[in-house]
């Protein structure tokens, strides 16, 4: 009775939410997800297809998640896990577990025995079921909700190491790799009943996944022989030996192994061989779908070394080659001849099998390296680098990954199981690591309205000058005192403030986030790691050792891979240790330049590289990890004019090789396309542009679809937003203000498959602005407390986020009354946001929360919610 005297109106509110919820959404069970964006057995279907349509690729990675499955010795997770629903399964040792695939929380876990770890198959999912096989030839079963055991049947006393393969109730597996002369495939039913065997003369099915086609199961083995039986009975409908030159015309002598799976499509199976450290195949060859035979059709492209599965996708085939120990690559090949039409080095043989994402924007390539302390790697579909991630630990990696929507799955050998995300937030300038200034999430393209606003600090005028950086639901910033402040994205709600070493100027270094931590850098010089939950300082110190201005840590902050990286005004480049030593920070090493940094030019990291610019309009390319000068430019030697200082970061484009930058000198500020090899580290200015955006320019540039967006001006100098052919640099169109013009980085949000705009001004009443793709001025916004604005926006919860020198922080939202938070969803969140202000009273309209206007937070503002749900 205490109890709901206490927490009476709470209750009362949360029951009739519920209510509400019943009344216009009913009883209706909406699935959670979708099949098609399931990986649910090795090389996602029983084509072996490793491909998957996504609206949202990976190509901003963020470490989501990663947890601790299973080591033993220098074995770990020897297979890839499946995705199904919302949950992602791992079977490495004697374990099998089931995480949330969002947060790695773990469902349920099972102790399966000993039954060895040496490269044990990639398990399957099907009718709600999980079906393991094991090193020692057992077969098993489980509830995929709940991990109860459902049967466990010694099978065979060879040993399975190949992919089990699922369809239609059916499982399949190859036993072998153990030795034997003899070995067999097998098919049991989902209830452990052995339907059939098929028994061949070979030394095994190492690794040989089948593919069902048809009324047809095909699968190779590791003496080059091709199988086909029938799906249901077993029944042999066609052998093929590879060196049969009778049988097919491109035969070859010494064909060598196949050690990888076959994948089916449009009428062709695909597989690789390995004929030694540097010899082997990929094979295309057609089957008669009416018999199961195999025709004399396809053709064999010598690649090297190769235990790949094929992807098949839009005309051209992507296949790993290299052994461990060799230098390895992912090619691609023309489907119609064999053709290698490209080849991607990279450091380490790729046994890996490739998966393929598939988006609006293009096709998307990721695999892994074999080797110790190996690279998740992503390509596009023309071979050039998007990204390489160095997973935590030094693990070996001998497998590629599952992959599902904005995700993608990797386990090491070092027990891991890492989870990479599509990074949906905002967690450093401009985004990510790229500086791309994209966001997929969206935001107001109409008048906008204020989900929620807050007061930091105020002095003179200053107040906040760097844009705001998003993580894990929290918005930080830091205020002209040298509070570093988070708050809630959704309400607004002051989460925790830390009072830093007291501040002397602007302070301009964009903070970032990573590994549970904000990096703040100060215009003191301090540098600080705070806890993302309380702002607590982990660690802390100066860095700098100059005096006034050259004090600053003046560029925006980096995180990337368990490193920081920042800049000075005094000209020394820091990297850091993100985990900090006994509460100080931990320089891994320092790039000492010719000139000063000076404000906002920040890092990008491209591939193994580092790149920034100076005051000297000099832009340097160094290894990321040892800051070792790989190569330098001068833009006005080059260029024969005065470039003068790079004050903007640096963004890239992997699609045409390009970086973009700009620099001010001599009353004229410049924008710079040029080229840059991810995989050398080297400049190439001759494949690319430069062009004057009027006369003073800071802003990093961002690219998408072929146009290149930038601003110039500030509060003393005219000028705009501009948009610029990416191929020349032509002006396409150009919005300038009279008097004054924009230091902001322009962010990008795609809908719909269009590009909005966002930018701010510099001036006594600083506004945000959002544009189409075609210059047309979509709303301005002024806010109410108006000051200039140094920097520019940041994207995420469907939301624009922005600061000025009022000291004010700003999130603007899609302004319906009854969408309480702004996030384009009238559902729970507000509900549960109005509970949170139940009864309180002020001028009509005072919060957003008083949704009906009447100056009173209650039940009417619910049923007004309740009204216009959408769930």
């Amino acid at each position: 009775m205490m109890w709901l005297k206490k927490h009476g109106l709470f209750f009362l509110v949360i029951v009739f939410t519920f209510l509400l919820f019943l009344l216009f959404t009913g009883w209706e069970n909406h699935p959670a997800f979708s099949a098609a964006s399931d990986w649910p057995q090795f090389q996602k279907d029983e084509f072996k297809s490793g491909q998957i349509s996504v609206k949202t690729p990976v190509l901003s990675p963020r470490p989501a998640w990663s947890k601790f499955i299973f080591r033993q010795g220098s074995l770990g997770i020897q297979n890839t896990p499946v995705v199904s629903g919302g949950t992602v399964y791992v079977f490495a040792g004697n374990r099998l577990v089931a995480m949330e695939k969002k947060t790695g929380e773990t469902l349920w876990e099972k102790d399966l025995g000993a039954h060895g770890n040496l490269q044990i198959p990639t398990p399957a999912i099907g009718a709600g079921k999980v079906f393991v096989a094991t090193f020692d030839g057992y077969l098993m079963a489980f509830d995929a909700q709940s991990g109860a055991e459902l049967w466990s049947k010694k099978v065979s006393e060879r040993g399975f190491q190949c992919p089990v393969t699922y369809h239609e109730g059916k499982i399949f597996i190859g036993e072998g790799g153990t030795g034997g002369e003899t070995n067999s495939y097998y098919c049991l039913d989902e209830d452990g009943v052995v339907k059939w065997v098929y028994t061949a003369q070979t030394a095994g099915y190492l690794w040989c996944g089948a593919a069902v086609v048809g009324n047809f199961l095909v699968f190779g083995n590791v003496d080059g022989v091709l199988t086909s039986v029938y799906k249901d009975t077993g029944v042999p409908a066609d052998i093929l030996d590879l060196r049969e030159a009778a049988r097919i015309s491109f035969a070859q002598d010494r064909p060598g192994r196949i050690r990888a799976s076959v994948t089916y499509q449009n009428g062709y199976l695909y597989t690789t061989s390995e004929a030694g450290a540097d010899a082997g195949y990929l094979w295309k060859i057609g089957l008669d779908l009416n018999n199961g035979r195999f025709l004399n059709e396809g053709f064999s492209t010598p690649i090297g070394f190769s235990t790949s599965t094929p992807v098949v996708y839009a005309g051209r085939i992507y296949v790993g080659q290299g052994e461990h120990g060799y230098p390895g690559s992912l090619v691609c090949l023309s489907e119609a001849n064999g053709q290698i039409l490209w080849s991607c080095p990279v450091e380490q043989g790729v046994k890996s099998s490739p998966a393929l994402l598939v988006a609006d924007t293009g096709v998307y390539i990721y695999f892994t390296t074999a080797k110790n302390d190996g690279f998740l790697y992503c390509l596009d579909e023309e071979g050039r680098l998007v990204w390489k991630y160095n997973p935590p630990d030094e693990g070996y990696i001998i497998q590629g990954v599952a992959a599902t929507e904005g995700m993608v799955f990797l386990g090491t050998s070092g027990g891991y199981l890492y989870c990479f995300a599509e990074e949906e937030e905002w967690p450093s300038f401009q985004r990510n690591i790229q500086n791309s200034g994209r966001s997929p999430s969206p935001a107001p393209i109409e008048e906008p309205g204020v989900a929620w606003q807050v007061f930091t600090h105020y002095t003179s005028t200053h107040g906040i000058d760097h844009s705001p950086v998003i993580a894990n639901g929290k918005v930080v910033v830091v205020d002209v005192d040298e509070y570093a402040w988070a708050f809630d994205v959704i309400t607004g709600k002051v989460l925790w403030s830390t009072k830093l070493t007291g501040g002397l100027r602007f302070n301009l270094s964009t903070p970032a986030y990573g590994e549970g931590k904000f990096f703040v850098a100060a215009s003191t010089g301090h540098i600080y790691a705070l806890d993302e939950n309380s702002g607590q300082i982990i660690w802390s110190g100066k860095l700098t050792h100059g005096t006034g201005q050259k004090e600053e840590l003046s560029t925006q902050v980096l995180y990337h891979e368990g490193k920081v990286y920042v800049g000075s005004w005094e000209g020394v480049y820091y990297c850091l240790d993100a985990s900090g030593e006994e509460g100080a920070p931990k320089i891994l090493w320092q790039y000492v330049t010719n000139g000063a940094f000076e404000w906002w030019s920040g890092p990008v990291v491209i591939g193994d590289y580092l790149l920034f610019g100076d005051s000297n309009s000099v832009l340097v390319s160094v290894y990321k990890d040892s800051g070792v000068k790989v190569d330098e430019i001068n833009l006005s030697i080059h260029y024969n004019l005065v470039a003068g200082k790079i004050r903007s970061a640096v963004t890239c484009n992997s699609k045409t090789k390009r970086i973009y930058l700009t620099s001010s000198g001599s009353g004229n500020g410049y924008l710079y396309a040029l080229g840059f090899d991810p995989l050398t580290g080297e400049f190439n200015p001759d494949s690319g542009w430069y062009t004057s955006i009027g006369g003073y320019t800071s802003s990093t540039p961002a690219v998408h679809a072929g146009q290149v967006y930038v601003c110039s001006g500030s509060f003393f100098k005219q000028g705009g937003l501009y948009c610029l052919r990416e191929t020349d640099g032509d002006l396409l169109w150009k919005n300038e203000f009279t008097g004054y013009g924009s230091e902001a980085s322009p962010a990008i949000s795609i809908q719909n498959g269009k590009a909005y705009i966002y930018i701010t001004t510099d001036c006594a009443k600083g506004a945000v602005y959002c544009f189409d793709e075609g210059g047309n001025m979509k709303w301005e916004f002024i806010p109410d407390h108006p000051e200039y604005v140094l920097a520019g926006v940041a994207l995420a919860d469907n939301k624009v986020f922005f600061v000025n020198d009022a000291g004010y922080l700003y999130a603007l939202g899609s302004y319906v009354a009854w969408d309480v938070n702004c996030d384009g969803q009238v559902n729970l969140l507000d509900m549960v946001i109005i509970g949170q202000h139940f009864g309180q009273t002020g001028n009509p309209g005072w919060m957003r929360t008083d949704v009906n206007k009447d100056g009173v937070i209650n039940v009417l503002d619910m049923v007004l919610v309740g009204q216009h749900w959408t769930g």
